[in-house]
């Protein structure tokens, strides 16, 4: 890839992640309503079990994850053979993941206490040797800024495996639906990444050595980071029940979406810019508080919103038998919080070519949740893991901001002066949504609690946006959070406008 002139990155990203978060809200809703349907026909339980056996699969994969894919799109000019060395080694893993797999799933069932999972395992190794075949011509989506390609690419594979998992689901009632689901998913996506790119990779390994130093740190980075997030699962599933880990994964899928999940697309159209203008350090710095501002201003009103209705939210979307979600999720979306404060640091420190820090980072994310999530499943079970998830976040906070800080030379009072107001505006939205509440009603109904969600959510907005553009006025419109968002939106409602004029 050639180099991109650094006055034209700024917008390439700004126009690349527009276009991903309004694809990643689309995929996430085709998301959200598959699992709002199979969570009626299916039992928690059956959730808990593909939980469990998926996370037996991650952890097996991590040893595989040498992120040879973000060592590519790192790399402003990349060869064929290097492409083509990737793809091996993706392929090599998920041959060699599913081996593993396959060969340890007796023993496995067994020290989870859960003999169901056995068979599931087999089938689930096959999807992780089917899905290292992917086409390794679409990592050119995210290098080329064409973020559009690759989530079309995501909404498709997402679609055809919710239509898949739902069917299965009408004829079955169990959790067979979702392990077809989860193999028919991998199927489509392999099929449609060489529908989608014209690139036809070769088995070679003849350019391992360009990704050596690289992706010897990213997978010391990959495997904390996934350790620590999927031996989560693993400890709840064995020491709570399968109900209970359907419970937190409900919990945190749900949180996730309020944080984790709007924060990606703008990651992913934030990495190849930043890798972009790496050689520049006062650019590079610019950057960054520019977009960590645009994501505190997104990402702070929305969990704290989602704690705030969560009751609301579990009796819509999930059913009366799922209000065990609810405290989990007012405890994890309040620790997104954290997240979106220092969201994207990791993948600065990867751009700017530093992957040895970012290892170090996660390895101390590991070194703290896992023996967190012990001592909180022993005290309270599944509640207790997610206090001790909120724990971390608050601690990996302060870390992630000091190491970044550190790397990009960017000051405190730079961070705090983009991102203040959205944060006092967060809290302002918050106080009027509890004085509201107890004016609406509140039988316990489904449709009571539409009501009460659809009222909450539209006031809830709109205190936001009129405190912070309030703040924002007050304080003499400077160059900050709510700029750069306004600038994210423009075109989005100038388009809106000219479709509106068009057809009247």
């Amino acid at each position: 890839m050639t180099d991109a002139p650094t006055d034209t990155v700024g917008r390439k990203v700004a126009d690349g992640a527009r276009l991903m978060i309004t694809l990643r809200i689309a995929e996430r809703l085709v998301g959200l309503a598959s699992f709002s349907i199979l969570a009626r026909f299916l039992a928690p339980a059956d959730f808990g079990l593909l939980a469990l056996a998926t996370s037996v699969i991650a952890v097996v994969e991590l040893f595989g994850q040498a992120g040879v894919n973000l060592a590519l799109i790192q790399r402003r000019s990349a060869s064929r053979d290097e492409y083509d060395t990737a793809w091996t080694i993706d392929v090599i893993v998920g041959v060699v993941v599913a081996a593993i797999v396959a060969a340890s799933a007796a023993a496995l069932a067994v020290v989870l206490h859960e003999p169901r999972v056995e068979r599931i395992l087999y089938w689930l190794a096959a999807a992780s040797a089917i899905g290292g075949l992917q086409n390794i011509g679409i990592i050119d989506f995210q290098k080329s800024f064409q973020f559009g390609k690759e989530l079309r690419l995501r909404i498709s594979t997402r679609t055809l495996k919710a239509i898949t998992t739902i069917a299965f689901a009408l004829l079955w009632r169990d959790y067979w639906a979702l392990v077809a689901g989860y193999v028919a998913g991998m199927l489509v996506t392999v099929v449609l990444t060489y529908a989608m790119h014209p690139y036809r990779p070769r088995f070679t390994l003849s350019a391992i050595r360009a990704f050596t130093h690289f992706s010897g740190w990213m997978l010391v980075r990959n495997i904390s980071t996934g350790l620590s997030d999927h031996l989560v699962n693993l400890l709840i599933g064995r020491a709570v029940s399968v109900s209970g880990l359907a419970y937190f994964s409900a919990a945190r899928e749900l949180a996730d979406m309020a944080t984790t999940e709007l924060q990606a697309p703008i990651r992913r159209a934030m990495f190849p810019g930043f890798a972009a203008v790496s050689h520049d350090a006062a650019l590079l710095r610019r950057s960054y508080v520019a977009w960590t501002a645009v994501m505190v201003l997104l990402t702070f009103p929305i969990p704290i919103g989602l704690a705030l209705v969560a009751d609301d939210v579990v009796r819509v979307l999930l059913g009366e038998r799922w209000l065990p979600v609810v405290a989990l999720l007012q405890i994890l979306a309040c620790a997104g919080i954290f997240r979106a404060s220092v969201a994207g640091s990791q993948l600065m420190l990867i751009a700017m070519g530093q992957p040895r820090l970012a290892a170090a980072v996660a390895v101390l994310r590991a070194i703290v949740v896992i023996p967190l999530v012990v001592m909180g499943t022993a005290l309270a079970d599944a509640t207790g893991a997610a206090w001790a998830m909120f724990a971390m976040a608050a601690l990996m906070f302060g870390v992630n901001l000091g190491v970044v800080i550190g790397a990009v030379r960017v000051s405190r009072t730079e961070l705090f002066d983009a991102s203040w107001r959205p944060a006092v505006a967060t809290l302002v939205m918050a106080a009027v949504v509890v004085a509201m509440a107890p004016l609406l009603p509140g039988n316990g109904s489904f449709a009571g609690a539409i009501l009460r969600l659809v009222v909450e959510a539209v006031v809830g907005l709109g205190t936001y946006v009129a405190a912070l553009g309030l703040l924002w006025s007050l304080a003499g419109r400077p160059a900050g959070a709510e700029s750069h968002a306004l600038e994210f939106v423009r075109p989005l409602l100038e388009r809106a406008g000219d479709r509106y004029f068009a057809r009247r």
